[in-house]
């Protein structure tokens, strides 16, 4: 194909009829309209100078940022010099005082070295003292021996003199002559003793050394909180005032939470005095029945012409005593007559607060994180009365009483206090050197005076302890 156009174009010829000269008149005006062209001259110079401008501002920019850098390297470089300074000067205090120390150390060493060596001189001069003695001891031993041995001698010969009969031929002058003994031949004995030599060594003295006592620390005080299950064992005694009845005395058992904080010192180790406030909620709740005979003699009409009955009922506590009014209905067909036999059923609801207050020592036995804990102390309790609700229901031989409405006639129930003993044993575990955990279980007895006139209840207390508590 490239070959074909080739030779198409080859095959054209040069004309001369002036195709490509355009007309002079037409050329004239056409250059008329046609605009010189713009030299870039201007604009380039413009560019020019735009570009150095910015290339000026991006050297200033990167010179500022450069003068930036060194002045933060100089801050630094400052900072890093003083800290330098510093602690080269804590450096040259420490060896000036670990210098000081040396120097004290040597200088005691060198009095010590002193003192060990006049204490070697003086042994020395002791022990030649000791064998100059010895040898003193052992000449005077011998000498005793040969003092004795005259002695001897002296006795025997005067025995010979005295039994020998040619005594008795001598003449008056030579009887008359001192007899030989131990004193005429000035012989002086000393005492026959042995002299027994000192057997063990000569000590050499010690220097007393000065030591630090071992002070023991233990932690002194603890703040703890306290958590307590706590099992009351609470008689309840419920009677009809007005009616022949017997009362009604029941040992409820009553289960609660308490929380409590508490404050201990020690004064000796494994040994605190504690005391705290342990406070609590709680609720008796008793369902009875108790047969009582009707007295109708205390029926009246109501307003609305219903006839009625007012039947008082007394509840008692070791912390409270309740008095309450229960209004029934008669019914015509009711037939009631005094002595019929009614049955009253009743359920009651006492709420009250529990505060404590123990004071008393605790013991710690046990070398490990895990120790045995006894305590044991007295406490003060205080019981406050919160509300009291009473539902009934009464029954005949032949059909149920209407209660019209149930009446509470106490208002003010002063709170009761009184005094306690408690004792218990449990477990410390030791987490870290302050923090400790504690479980445990305590009984305590209440001196409450209260109870004692309505039950032969012993007034005790079982808690359940689980606590956290920090040492410092």
């Amino acid at each position: 194909m490239e070959d074909f156009l080739k030779n198409k174009l080859n095959e054209f010829e040069d004309s001369n009829d002036g195709w490509d000269r355009p007309d002079p008149q037409v050329w004239e005006q056409a250059q008329g309209q046609i605009l010189a062209p713009v030299t870039p001259v201007g604009m380039t110079s413009t560019f020019v100078k735009a570009g150095v401008v910015l290339l000026l501002l991006m050297m200033g920019g990167y010179i500022w940022y450069l003068q930036q850098q060194k002045n933060d390297l100089q801050i630094a470089f400052d900072g890093q010099g003083e800290q330098l300074e510093q602690l080269s000067q804590e450096l040259a205090s420490v060896e000036e005082k670990n210098l000081a120390e040396h120097q004290g150390l040597a200088l005691k060493n060198e009095e010590l070295h002193a003192e060990n060596t006049a204490i070697s001189n003086k042994n020395a001069a002791l022990q030649k003292q000791f064998q100059q003695q010895q040898q003193v001891i052992s000449l005077l031993n011998n000498k005793n021996k040969s003092l004795l041995k005259a002695r001897n001698q002296a006795v025997a010969l005067h025995v010979l003199q005295k039994d020998n009969p040619l005594n008795s031929q001598v003449p008056s002058q030579e009887k008359n002559e001192t007899p030989l003994t131990l004193t005429s031949l000035n012989i002086h004995l000393l005492p026959e003793k042995q002299f027994l030599l000192h057997s063990e060594p000569l000590k050499t003295p010690e220097v007393p050394v000065q030591t630090i006592p071992n002070i023991q620390r233990w932690e002194q005080f603890e703040l703890g909180y306290e958590y307590a299950l706590l099992g009351l064992k609470i008689p309840i005694q419920s009677d009809f005032k007005d009616l022949n009845s017997t009362a009604n005395t029941v040992n409820k058992t009553v289960t609660t939470n308490s929380h409590g904080v508490y404050f201990a010192f020690s004064p000796k180790r494994n040994w605190f005095v504690r005391t705290g406030l342990r406070t609590a909620q709680m609720t008796l709740e008793q369902t009875s029945e108790a047969g009582v005979y009707y007295d109708k003699s205390s029926e009246y009409l109501k307003p609305n012409g219903t006839t009625a009955n007012d039947i008082s009922l007394n509840v008692r506590t070791p912390y409270s005593e309740l008095e309450s009014e229960i209004t029934l209905d008669i019914p015509q067909d009711a037939n009631l007559k005094t002595g019929d036999w009614l049955l009253f059923g009743t359920y009651e609801r006492i709420r009250q607060r529990y505060y404590q207050v123990p004071i008393g020592v605790s013991y710690f036995q046990g070398l490990g994180r895990l120790q045995w804990q006894v305590q044991g102390g007295v406490s003060w309790n205080k019981v406050v009365f919160d509300d009291y609700f009473l539902k009934a229901y009464v029954q005949s031989k032949t059909n149920d009483l209407p209660v019209a409405k149930v009446k509470v006639l106490t208002k003010d129930v002063p709170a009761t206090q009184y005094m306690g003993a408690y004792a218990g044993l449990g477990l410390n575990y030791r987490l870290t050197q302050s923090w400790h955990v504690r479980t445990g279980l305590t009984y305590s007895y209440d001196f409450n005076n209260k109870s004692n006139k309505f039950s032969n209840s012993k007034g005790i207390t079982s808690a359940i302890n689980l606590g956290l508590n920090y040492r410092f």
